[in-house]
């Protein structure tokens, strides 16, 4: 991989977003609300259920309309699944013992694949002396998740919007990370795979950020084509004495 044209010898802490850099789902959502419909002898076509899981995704995620401040995390995705079932509904009878369904089975590392080799990469940059941290917009399963996935006892900090209050690219979200890792905005490094939510949050906030396009899209930089492209950008931080010479 060609060395990138930046600068990240300050840096002494990484953060990383969650799903799309450490983690994906696995099977497919479409796949795994197939199967739990199935369970109730609904049948749904699962390629059909994933095209309209993504466009309830993405609407609901740019307007919201949360009912009950009690139930935020739960709330908006029950939005999502009526949503992606509007075409072909689940009977009303049914609906609230299947959302839990499908809210618990995303609680567990079973339904989520950790991308090769990012065990072996937090290891390495923890080995060289970084502060890691996950920084990421999702609720409180995340923890869950990241225990049975072993990536929690690799990182010092878990920073989720839903406890924050603020999703990325809101600064206030970054501001709640550089507090937990006790060092500088120009100190901290965020990996992601969101041009929106990561690069241009991490830049709003002081931070580096390095867009990870999992070999997909442009080239431009700041970027990597995969996580464990990470290695060759981070040789290690800066002691001070090296900082003043």
């Amino acid at each position: 991989m060609k060395s990138l044209q930046f600068d990240f010898s300050t840096v002494r802490a990484v953060t990383f977003d969650a799903g799309g850099t450490l983690l994906t789902p696995h099977p497919s959502v479409g796949e795994v609300y197939a199967e739990i419909l199935r369970g109730y002898d609904i049948i749904r076509n699962p390629l059909e259920l994933e095209s309209a899981f993504q466009s309830a995704f993405s609407s609901i995620s740019k307007n919201p309309a949360v009912l009950d401040p009690d139930e935020r995390e739960k709330d908006f995705w029950r939005q999502v699944v009526r949503e992606t079932m509007k075409e072909s509904p689940i009977p009303t009878s049914q609906f609230d013992n299947i959302f839990i369904n499908m809210w618990d089975s995303f609680s567990h590392a079973d339904r989520w694949r950790v991308f090769d080799g990012s065990h072996e990469i937090l290891k390495t940059l923890r080995d060289r002396g970084y502060w890691l941290g996950v920084l990421s917009n999702w609720d409180q399963r995340l923890h869950s998740v990241l225990e049975e996935t072993g990536l929690s006892d690799l990182v010092e900090s878990v920073v989720i919007s839903v406890e924050v209050g603020v999703e990325k690219p809101d600064s206030g979200i970054f501001r709640a990370a550089e507090t937990m890792s006790g060092m500088p905005p120009d100190a901290l490094l965020h990996v992601g795979d969101s041009r929106h939510h990561d690069l241009v949050g991490a830049r709003d906030a002081g931070w580096s950020g390095i867009l990870i396009r999992n070999d997909e899209g442009p080239a431009d930089p700041p970027s990597i084509g995969r996580l464990a492209d990470l290695i060759d950008v981070l040789p290690g931080p800066r002691s001070p004495a090296q900082e003043i010479v």
